[in-house]
């Protein structure tokens, strides 16, 4: 096995460049085992891509050896409160077939498509308020309550308790990460547990009286032996509708505004407003919101010429992939005309394709549609833009701009 550089997507370097350390790694054989974070990662498009597709010899069933190493406390906390059970990322065929027919259910494009005049809404208000007069930190001020305020209303929660949902959002994301401190990863267990005690109190009001919400959905909806889903997977499935209906929209919408700054892209998007979807798309490949998900072999596995053991973690890294020259012409360039567009796997492939990833798509391009309306110029820091610690996610901590409405 040839001798790798170092995996480690939490360093300053890799924050700042991951498409020379893709490269690196990719150019290093593309799979390789991580003995710091004991994984396999894979790297290359072609490798990512059948791996996704073999749901038989890379399981999704992950959840049971443990993604992150727990601290003693917060493993305690997690073990006294509402256990989840396997659902969306961590089922495989035919187990996860009917969980996911009950999701696609609550996200079926008619329902999706009818939450445009919700989103424009939103948008429009947030857009309206910007300072024309100063900087403005474009993600606490767009980014992150757009697609905030956006899932709380899809899960039907009362806007004043807004920011606690927040909060559980950030603390159970963060708690995803690989470098957490104790007290990080206890904070993040007790957000959890909270989470999960709402949840199953609301839903157990959603199922004596529905409402046009998709915790309703989830709560009412039947297998097909006339059964409704367990509180257990409830839970697991809410939290990751909660982490990627917040943590994705928001990783994209400043991911495409620091793109088009950077290339000097904004000028067309004003004028032609329909790029918006293509900026999406390309901002999506280029910086993908999900860096890497998990899977397990159960089988020894060859990819690429290298063996990887039955029960071995592995680390399908999808960023990579969308940099890969392989698949992509220009991997590191940002292009809206590129014909590739729509081939990038940043919400994965296969059965567990992100089935948010319809609402993710439209709520980005609702909001650079209504900041073209309104702000014919935008300037953006890109020296100042701080690009957060995370070992799977991908997103700006602060992006600063310049509004202008003439």
């Amino acid at each position: 096995m040839t001798s790798v550089p170092q995996y480690d997507p939490l360093s300053a370097a890799h924050r700042a460049d991951p498409g020379t350390a893709f490269c690196a790694l990719r150019d290093a054989g593309g799979v390789f085992h991580d003995e710091a974070h004991e994984l396999w990662v894979v790297t290359r498009h072609a490798d990512v891509l059948a791996a996704a597709r073999d749901t038989v010899t890379f399981s999704n069933r992950t959840s049971a050896s443990g993604q992150i190493r727990l601290c003693p406390e917060a493993r305690a906390l997690l073990a006294a409160g509402p256990r989840p059970v396997d659902t969306l990322l961590t089922l495989d065929p035919p187990a996860h077939t009917e969980i996911r027919r009950i999701v696609n259910e609550a996200f079926k494009p008619s329902r999706v498509a009818a939450m445009e005049p919700m989103v424009r809404s939103i948008a429009v208000e947030l857009a309206d308020a910007l300072d024309t007069g100063g900087p403005v930190e474009v993600m606490d001020a767009m980014a992150v309550p757009l697609p905030m305020r956006v899932i709380s209303r899809i899960l039907g929660v009362p806007e004043d308790e807004f920011p606690v949902f927040k909060r559980w959002s950030d603390d159970i994301a963060s708690g995803l990460s690989a470098d957490l401190t104790d007290d990080e990863q206890v904070a993040a267990a007790r957000s959890r547990i909270e989470f999960y005690e709402y949840l199953l109190a609301t839903c157990a009001d959603r199922r004596e009286a529905p409402r046009d919400d998709v915790l309703s959905d989830l709560a009412t909806l039947r297998r097909d032996d006339g059964s409704v889903l367990s509180d257990g997977e409830l839970c697991s499935i809410a939290v990751q509708l909660l982490v990627a209906g917040n943590e994705t929209s928001t990783n994209l919408l400043g991911s495409v505004l620091y793109h088009l700054a950077r290339n000097d892209l904004w000028p067309a998007i004003v004028a032609n407003p329909g790029l918006a979807p293509a900026a999406v798309e390309e901002a999506l490949r280029i910086e993908s919101p999900v860096q890497a998900l998990y899977r397990r072999t159960t089988t020894d596995a060859t990819v690429n010429g290298t063996t990887i053991p039955a029960g071995e973690r592995v680390h399908l890294v999808w960023a990579s992939a969308n940099r890969d020259p392989a698949a992509f012409g220009d991997p590191d360039g940002f292009h809206l005309d590129r014909p590739e567009l729509r081939t990038h796997l940043a919400f994965g492939f296969g059965p567990h394709y992100c089935p948010g990833a319809p609402l993710a798509r439209l709520e980005g391009r609702i909001a650079l549609e209504e900041l073209a309306r309104r702000y014919p110029r935008l300037e953006v820091d890109l020296d100042g833009a701080a690009w957060r610690p995370h070992f799977h996610l991908r997103g700006l901590l602060r992006l600063d701009v310049r509004v202008h409405r003439s």
